[in-house]
């Protein structure tokens, strides 16, 4: 597939699409990348901002399991 990320297979009913090793190193990289830039982002905070973040994400949680 186009940029090596994926590969294809397919028959007459489906195709089907699997990460290559390449595509494997680049989601890795990117969850990498999002979860350093969060945490340096956060790091800035107060432990009150913190608090209240942690806060606000229970009850996010709790609205997106309703």
């Amino acid at each position: 597939m186009r940029g090596g990320l994926l590969v294809g297979t397919q028959d007459r009913r489906k195709v089907l699409f699997a990460l290559t090793d390449q595509g494997r190193a680049a989601v890795t990289a990117s969850r990498q990348h999002r979860r350093d830039w969060l945490n340096s982002r956060l790091a800035e905070l107060t432990d009150a901002e913190r608090d209240d973040i942690a806060r606000v994400a229970a009850l996010l949680l709790r609205i997106a399991d309703s």
